[in-house]
């Protein structure tokens, strides 16, 4: 898999629908550093979920850019969140992963952990808010 695009979503912009797909193990500093500010936030702590970034990525089902059909990309939409916590976690933690296929967690993991390979973004430039 290699990730072509993304993008993270407004809230109005969100149309939900994703479940549960696995987990990813990250802090909180880090998906700001990567992904921005979060989609939604809430300091209520009988919420079930206090933050969660939505992201629509595109992506190339191939292994190496020799593999790719530039013409023939696949979609995914996937969120990030904390569930039943009462908080937001700041440390070290398993980040929920949402998605409409079992491929989520694949895009999450070629988000994170492709973001600054080798000093290089090769996801394209994100800033922090």
């Amino acid at each position: 898999m290699i990730i072509k695009d993304y993008e993270v979503l407004s809230p109005d912009m969100c149309s939900g629908g994703t479940s549960l797909q696995g987990y990813k193990r990250t802090t909180y500093d880090r998906l700001v550093e990567v992904l921005g500010k979060p989609t939604f936030t809430s300091a209520d702590p009988y919420d079930k979920v206090n933050c969660e970034w939505v992201i629509d990525a595109q992506y190339y089902d191939a292994n190496n850019v020799d593999e790719i059909d530039y013409d023939d990309w696949e979609y995914e939409t996937v969120t990030i969140y904390n569930w039943k916590d009462g908080r937001v976690p700041l440390e070290e933690y398993d980040w929920h992963v949402g998605g409409k296929s079992i491929w989520a967690t694949d895009v999450v993991d070629m988000i994170l952990d492709n973001y600054n390979q080798n000093g290089i973004n090769h996801n394209g430039d994100r800033y922090a808010a």
